[in-house]
């Protein structure tokens, strides 16, 4: 089977889930006036996401093992399409909070997206081709805070009142979600030989339980040392995909769509950033091994940690915004 479609659409079900997931954040100016919301319910709001993303990306590895990419990809698709279809409804700090809880749980087709690259290519090319999924997938976090402040002008334009249009807008993403999990679903495969379900029934592969995956990768301890230095990483980058639209709006009093410009060359820098990572990996591996891996991460995540705190101390807008794309270009 053609692996590149099957890759083609491990990152475009990952971008169109980033855009899904953090849909509502780039709208959280215009929501949190018209639902009456607090500083904590919106802090709230985007911790459940976050913390609901973690607990789903513990139990959806192990799933892949068994399952496959495909399927999984497909049903947290779909689950984000439901879940996002629904947010239009959200009336009180309770239902925003409840709702994005729910869609916190397609963050985790990260996990399928860079599972899928390891059945796609060999070892010496996986790190090139997880980064470029991975990062354009990631796209889809920084493409969202333009393109739902668009959505909602674009709404608001049309004749919709403001608290109409921001929900009208949220309707988008829904659709995107759904579209592409039917059609990952019906051309996409799990590796260059087939499905999991077809190789295991014809004896090629070996059929591996989730219980069994889950204890084996849970005991090894340089799975929980690079879960701390991930959370360092992309959870800092969650982070600021939940609140770098409103940051530029408080701080500085730039319009939504002008704000939301601004916060997605944070995710923009993923067209690049993460694939040359991903090479520069592959690189240093095939020079000093595993220990090239670790030097080309630990230079990146000091350098992520001081463009952040320089960022954090910047005081007008064009400075803020070239310290914005210094700091995503090391995150990513």
């Amino acid at each position: 089977h053609p692996h590149m479609i099957s890759w083609h659409f491990s990152w475009l079900s990952f971008f169109c889930a980033f855009l899904g997931w953090f849909a509502l954040a780039p709208l959280m100016p215009v929501i949190k006036p018209s639902l009456g919301l607090s500083d904590d319910d919106v802090y709230t709001a985007n911790i459940t996401s976050v913390l609901m993303t973690v607990f789903a990306r513990f139990a959806v590895g192990p799933l892949c093992d068994e399952y496959g990419p495909r399927i999984l990809q497909t049903g947290l698709l779909t689950w984000g399409g439901i879940a996002c279809g629904l947010c239009p409804l959200i009336n009180n700090a309770g239902s925003l909070i409840t709702l994005r809880l729910f869609v916190g749980v397609v963050g985790s087709t990260f996990v399928c997206t860079q599972y899928w690259g390891s059945q796609l290519f060999v070892g010496e090319l996986v790190g090139t081709a997880q980064a470029t999924s991975g990062g354009w997938g990631n796209l889809g976090g920084g493409v969202t805070q333009l393109f739902m402040p668009v959505m909602f002008e674009a709404m608001k334009a049309a004749g919709a009142p403001e608290d109409r249009a921001w929900r009208l807008a949220l309707i988008f993403p829904a659709v995107f979600l759904l579209i592409i999990a039917a059609l990952l679903f019906t051309y996409a495969k799990d590796s260059p030989r087939g499905n999991y379900k077809d190789l295991v029934a014809a004896g090629v592969k070996q059929k591996v339980t989730a219980t069994k995956s889950a204890k084996e990768g849970f005991a090894d301890p340089a799975t929980w040392v690079l879960f701390l230095q991930y959370a360092c990483c992309f959870g800092v980058e969650l982070t600021v995909n939940n609140t770098m639209t409103s940051y530029f709006v408080n701080k500085f009093g730039l319009g939504l769509v002008t704000a939301g410009t601004i916060a997605m060359c944070f995710g923009l820098m993923n067209i690049f950033a993460r694939a040359c990572g991903g090479m520069l990996s592959d690189y240093l591996e095939s020079q000093y091994k595993m220990k090239g891996r670790l030097v080309a991460q630990g230079v990146c995540l000091f350098f992520e940690g001081i463009m952040l705190m320089i960022f954090s101390r910047m005081n007008t807008v064009p400075s803020a915004v070239v310290m914005l794309i210094c700091f995503s270009i090391f995150v990513q």
